[in-house]
């Protein structure tokens, strides 16, 4: 019998939501389930899944991605829908997962609330920045043959993703084995694991390993995927490029890349389910050389400066740092989360023949700057920002985000400013970036309120203090912040540096 996998939930998830229905006195989409992801689950599911793929499980490295801040697995994220739709199904104990469909549509950030709703057309689940995971699964009444032996074990703790390039993720294949550790799987997905079978669960987790820790690895982000079962009374779909392995393991192979959008369509083969994967190759992140800064500026276009440029471990922070050191000025830059980061620029400028230095410095609690030199700055960058999922275009408005901007660009802006200026011994030279969103018609609300606010500030602050000051509204540049997985027109992050540095010459 063929099942369709990408239509609506059928048999035993029927029943269930008619059942919920029942209970909950809903007339649709009943509320099933919230959750509140936290670092720790993810850590967990990570060490049951083998995918530690950074951006999921590391602050600073995922702070580098086109997303800024870690997201929640797409998978962890369905299994847990599956659990909790089957712990409000009526379904037998033991269930055959049939068919499968399961749509990432947006990131989830840890610490933000999930809600999963479901009707006869599928699972839902849903965040405040909009619909996450579109899911829709049939399951059959009775396992047809015994359940296949998966191997108990637990995957390396951390292990490193590979990282391929495109022409390599677009050409690869492979066996991926699978493993399963039973406690750990039936601690996270209780129902799951009883109802479908540690087999089915495992398959589930090794489509996760594979997007993030194989192909594409490092730089991976998982789309989706569409399985169904095999086996029995299971209908085989599109033969796959490689046969399911004797042993429990998953077949997989690249079936289609569309480089320029950055996809890749992955078939994927195994004891109980086979299917496609869809990924995606995000943009690693943006690394600048300190020759191209050095071939930019003249090599003592900048002497004599002592620059202070916050937020400098990266983006536009890391385009100034080393356009000034380039230039022959002294550079010290400061860095939140990215000391690694930091410590990589300051060697390059000093290698570079630059006087450098770095210390960290959190905007949202200012302390007395660390200075390094006996000279005093004579220039402040201020290029503090957060994560780019606080600048969301078309959101709702949230007071709330609009106070953690307003703590960047306003008060943050401003303590800074303060302690720097209070080093100097002539007017410092402040430079800050505006946006041209402020120029367009619509766009994001509370970024926009907290920018514009930053350029009134501004026009007080040589009243405040003895500085002058410079906040030019810049359109989109190149960086880790502004990454998009279809390549978007953006001014070179180097090339806006040197631009506005010759305006203060």
């Amino acid at each position: 019998m063929h099942r369709d996998p990408v239509g609506s939930a059928a048999g035993i998830a029927i029943t269930g939501y008619h059942a919920i229905a029942r209970r909950d006195n809903a007339v649709d989409s009943p509320i099933l389930a919230r959750r509140t992801f936290t670092l720790a689950d993810q850590q967990s599911f990570a060490a049951l899944s083998g995918d530690w793929n950074p951006l999921h499980v590391d602050a600073v490295a995922a702070r580098r991605t086109l997303f800024g801040a870690p997201v929640v697995h797409g998978v962890h994220l369905a299994l847990w829908a599956i659990d909790r739709w089957l712990a409000h199904a009526a379904a037998p104990d033991r269930t055959r997962l049939a068919a499968l469909r399961a749509v990432f549509r947006k990131p989830v950030y840890l610490d933000t609330e999930v809600v999963l709703d479901g009707d006869a057309r599928g699972l839902r689940a849903t965040t405040p920045d909009g619909r996450a995971l579109e899911l829709t699964f049939s399951t059959e009444p009775d396992a047809p043959a015994p359940e296949p032996a998966i191997p108990h074990g637990a995957w390396p703790d951390r292990a490193t993703p590979d990282e391929l390039s495109p022409g390599e993720a677009a050409a690869a294949r492979g066996v991926l084995d699978l493993a399963i550790d039973p406690d750990r799987a039936r601690a996270a997905f209780p129902v799951a694991c009883d109802r479908l079978g540690l087999a089915a669960v495992a398959e589930l987790l090794a489509t996760t390993r594979l997007v993030g820790m194989r192909c594409p690895g490092l730089h991976s982000l998982f789309g989706g995927l569409t399985v169904q079962a095999v086996g029995p009374s299971g209908a085989d779909p599109a033969p796959p490029a490689d046969p399911a392995p004797p042993t429990p393991a998953l077949a997989w192979s690249v079936a289609g890349a569309r480089l320029e959008y950055g996809k890749l369509t992955l078939r994927v083969n195994g004891p109980t389910l086979a299917g496609t994967l869809d990924a995606f190759y995000r943009p690693p992140p943006r690394r600048l050389a300190m020759a191209d800064a050095q071939r930019a500026v003249e090599p003592a276009l900048f002497a004599g400066w002592r620059a202070l440029v916050v937020g400098g471990s990266r983006g536009l922070g890391e385009a100034f740092a080393k356009a000034i050191g380039a230039g022959g000025g002294d550079v010290c830059l400061t860095y939140h989360r990215g000391a690694d980061d930091a410590a990589r620029i300051v060697d390059e400028l000093r290698a570079a023949g630059a006087r450098s230095a770095a210390f960290p410095h959190d905007v949202l609690a200012p302390r007395p700057l660390r200075w390094p030199w006996p000279a005093p700055p004579t220039h402040l960058f201020y290029l503090a920002a957060p994560s780019i999922h606080s600048i969301r275009v078309g959101a709702a408005f949230r007071a709330s985000e609009l106070e953690e901007l307003v703590r960047y660009f306003v008060t943050g802006l401003h303590a800074t400013a303060a302690a720097a200026a209070a080093l100097a011994d002539r007017p410092l030279v402040v430079w800050t970036p505006s946006t041209t969103m402020l120029d367009a018609p619509a766009g994001a609300a509370a970024y926009c309120a907290a920018k514009a606010a930053m350029e009134e500030l501004c026009r007080h602050l040589p009243a405040l203090l003895p500085v002058t000051v410079h906040a030019p509204r810049l359109g989109r540049v190149d960086t880790d912040q502004t990454a998009s997985l279809i390549a978007r027109p953006a001014a070179s992050a180097l090339d806006a540096a040197v631009a506005h540095l010759r305006r203060l010459v």
